[in-house]
């Protein structure tokens, strides 16, 4: 910008052979920083050669992958350094599931960000949501939708930025069975602030949108970021115990500054948690420390449950962990959701590390994965799988899978 005229410096690109829009930017003013939000059409396979970094005429080398099997948009962040006279990729990361998910708008406060935009899903996680992927590194932190209808749901995501590479804190949805989107973000210290707009009935948490039902309304909505722990967590499992009929919770921090205690929550469905147990954290102390507890009371007739920690300093302020999911009962010890499926499903139930195999009816490999320390593999099935029934292995486990 020179005034009255203004002269070009430089560009960058990133996309691949389908649909691929920024539509939010921000710039922190601290550093010479350039983040970006919008959406990717791709996979997990990388069927629409989506790569970043690209300038000038100099093609881009950093691949970015989908966050599901099918091919379909992404919600998708990119920071760039500017440099004066060239811009420089730091990372990219994606979110979404196996329909259409972006981001619309973009805010930043020192190194947390706050992307906005839009996921489609249900309460059940039918679209296979996740958020966290890097790169060529696939995410892992599921968000259901907000209804148990498959529909657009505002979301709100936070990062910490890292420097060379962004970190997923949380997710929030919210919405009903409406089209409803998140379309600008704006940050003033630990407040946040969305506008977007909504098909009422649409709830937020405890809050709602009543009126006028049915039709689309403009909204502004504020959120009340916890200030971070002191608290520095580098582990959180949650694992099946005494035969499928307890779970092992396991966590671990590198260090804590007047913290005060640990909540460990528990859900059936991914969406309403209660606390049922509380530990003592360690106060301050700069040194590693351990905590395990088994939750040995587990409500009936359920395969499944969900665990998080609510991290509680000594002034009140709290923050969670991401959401760990665990099958539990005797029987069926594996679980795949959605099932039937379509271009992808995810398994739960398998031993950490664990190769997982799906074969056809003839006894040919059709897809493979492995499962992480949660026992948990994500599924991206080839495309122009035949329906019909296939089975699922993990280490001496099996299960059935339908493919429509």
């Amino acid at each position: 910008d020179n005034g009255p005229t203004g002269s070009f410096v430089w560009s960058q690109v990133g996309g691949g052979t389908d649909a691929d829009a920024g539509q939010g930017i921000t710039v922190n003013g601290d550093d010479p920083t350039v983040y970006v939000t919008g959406y990717v059409t791709n996979n997990a396979s990388n069927t629409s050669k989506v790569v970043f970094g690209g300038t000038g005429t100099s093609a881009g080398t950093a691949t970015q992958l989908g966050a599901s099997g099918s091919k379909s948009g992404d919600l998708v962040v990119a920071k760039y350094t500017d440099n004066g006279s060239a811009a420089v990729l730091d990372w990219t990361q994606v979110g979404g599931g196996t329909s259409d998910d972006r981001g619309q708008g973009i805010g930043v406060n020192g190194s947390s960000l706050y992307v906005t935009g839009y996921i489609t899903n249900t309460t059940a996680n039918a679209r296979s949501v996740v958020f966290g992927g890097s790169g060529t590194t696939a995410g892992n932190a599921s968000q259901p939708g907000a209804s148990a209808t498959s529909s657009a749901d505002i979301v709100l995501v936070n990062y910490t930025d890292a420097g060379a590479n962004a970190t997923l804190n949380w997710t929030q949805v919210g919405g009903g069975t409406g089209s409803d989107q998140g379309q600008g973000v704006g940050v003033n210290g630990s407040t946040i602030y969305v506008v977007g707009y909504v098909v009422p009935r649409a709830t937020f948490g405890s809050f709602s949108v009543d009126n006028p039902t049915g039709s689309t309304v403009n909204f502004l909505g504020q959120l009340s970021a916890a200030t971070p722990l002191p608290v520095v967590l580098t582990a959180f499992t949650a694992t099946p115990a005494a035969g499928g009929r307890a779970v092992r919770l396991e966590w671990a921090t590198a260090s804590e500054t007047t913290s005060a205690r640990f909540e460990a929550e528990r859900s059936i469905d991914g969406v309403s948690f209660a606390a049922f147990r509380t530990v003592a954290a360690a106060g301050s102390s700069p040194a590693p420390h351990t905590y395990a507890l088994t939750d040995a009371i587990l409500p009936g007739n359920v395969q499944q449950l969900y665990y998080r920690l609510r991290q509680v300093d000594v002034d009140g302020t709290a923050s969670y962990s991401l959401v760990r999911v665990v099958v539990v009962g005797l029987a069926s010890p594996l679980i795949l959701f959605p099932n039937p499926a379509g271009a992808v499903t995810t398994l739960v139930g398998a031993g950490p590390g664990a190769m997982v195999q799906v074969f056809d009816a003839l006894g040919h490999l059709a897809a493979t994965a492995t499962a992480d320390a949660t026992g948990m593999a994500y599924l991206p099935l080839p495309a122009g799988l035949a329906p019909g029934m296939y089975v699922v292995r993990a280490g001496g486990q099996v299960a059935r899978l339908a493919v429509q």
